[in-house]
């Protein structure tokens, strides 16, 4: 129980929710939509929305003072959908969302 309890607790369900939204669920719904084209799948949501949602969590990881490993989650959670589920152009983006989560918790670092 102790140990479950301890595991849970270093858990944050807010990140993890989000971060299962934005890496598996809207890119497997825009990349099976037939009404969504290859450019507004990159362009809108893999690049605009994701972005924005990376600041958030890099913001939200310094905020609440969450571990460094935190910010893997959404990278390689998309990182996994994209191999599976997505063309491999873009597995770069995981790479590229690492970058920006980086950014945005190291700025929130310097600003406190």
């Amino acid at each position: 129980m102790s140990v479950n309890k301890r595991t849970w607790g270093v858990i944050d369900l807010k990140l993890w929710g989000c971060s299962i939204l934005f890496a598996i669920v809207i890119p497997l719904l825009a990349g099976k939509l037939h009404l969504v084209h290859r450019t507004w799948l990159v362009g809108l949501f893999l690049f605009i929305i994701n972005t924005i949602v990376c600041v958030w969590v890099g913001r939200y990881l310094r905020s609440n003072q969450l571990r460094w490993w935190n910010m893997f989650v959404l990278p390689v959670l998309f990182l996994i959908t994209a191999f599976f589920f997505l063309p491999k152009y873009t597995w770069y983006f995981a790479i590229f969302y690492l970058g920006v989560i980086y950014l945005s918790w190291s700025m929130m670092q310097t600003n406190n």
